[in-house]
């Protein structure tokens, strides 16, 4: 097993630009999100629900709707781009039934962040005098319904997973198994499986997985996490979850 790299609330610029991104390593921050006497990193399901209410009267009729993913069989417990059912619901409605933990039809929405932002918005320590450089047009505020896997990935730009409400376990698996042809293939057939993180991974007989250079470890609300691009990640939501995806190419 691999062993990331864990801090306790606050990780300065300086040292995560030298001995985590440009070593292309994983940190997971415990507690990283600011702490503001305002409240504004308290995105509970209340507070997205009244900040979209705010923004709603301004929004054009074709920008009210939230694009959602859906398992392709009911039984199933994965959601992707490449292979789940989509389909548009009123974003209000989403919020609502996410406030009220209602979340339970197998879904994972896929917000506009900008919707929720505010300019009074402070970063994490680690990106606070780099904010022109992250890549809003590819970030993402995903509420995920209990039990859903988004399964074994990796993202093209290195990523910030701010984890605000719910509980996740997640799955890491370094380049240095992802760059082995002889394992790589046969280990992307585990992308196509259902299941929990638990038993596919961590559990496992197959003799496959125990080559595999992985970590597995839970994310609490407040938590980020640093993904470097090529990271094979697979994500599973235990509860009603909320996190918000911030890319980045250079910090």
């Amino acid at each position: 097993m691999l062993n990331i790299q864990s801090y306790s609330r606050r990780l300065s610029w300086k040292r995560f630009h030298k001995e985590f991104f440009l070593k292309q390593k994983p940190v997971l921050i415990r507690n990283g999100l600011p702490d503001l006497e305002d409240g504004a990193w308290n995105w509970t399901p209340k507070v997205l629900l009244s900040r979209y209410r705010e923004v709603l009267p301004m929004l054009k009729r074709d920008e009210i709707e939230t694009e959602v993913l859906i398992p392709k069989r009911n039984n199933s417990n994965i959601v992707s781009q490449w292979s789940s059912k989509r389909k548009k619901l009123d974003t209000l409605e989403v919020l609502k039934r996410f406030q009220e933990n209602h979340l339970k039809d197998n879904i994972q929405a896929r917000l506009e962040p900008s919707l929720f932002w505010r300019e009074h918005e402070s970063l994490p320590n680690i990106l606070q005098s780099r904010r022109s450089q992250i890549l809003y047009q590819n970030s993402l505020l995903f509420l995920t319904s209990p039990g859903l896997r988004t399964p074994l990935h990796s993202d093209e730009d290195n990523g910030l997973l701010m984890h605000l409400s719910g509980r996740k376990t997640v799955l890491l698996v370094s380049p240095k198994t992802s760059d082995k042809h002889e394992i790589i293939g046969d280990l992307m057939k585990y992308r196509h499986m259902d299941g929990r993180i638990k038993d596919l991974y961590e559990y496992s007989k197959d003799e496959l997985i125990g080559q595999v250079h992985k970590a597995i470890f839970k994310l609490n609300p407040g938590d980020i996490l640093f993904i470097p691009k090529r990271w094979l990640h697979d994500i599973e939501s235990e509860t009603t979850t909320a996190s918000l995806a911030v890319r980045f190419r250079n910090v």
